[in-house]
């Protein structure tokens, strides 16, 4: 999705502020996945 659309869904005035919600390390992104998607789950 856009992420002027987002941030108009959001009422945020500034775009700067939506960003701050894309911000994510992919050490996290790995730990979410792995945790979400385990062989033995």
């Amino acid at each position: 999705m856009d992420i002027r659309t987002v941030a108009e869904m959001l009422g945020h005035a500034k775009l700067e502020t939506t960003q701050l919600y894309t911000r994510v390390s992919i050490d996290k992104l790995r730990e979410v996945h792995a945790t979400c998607h385990s062989a033995g789950g």
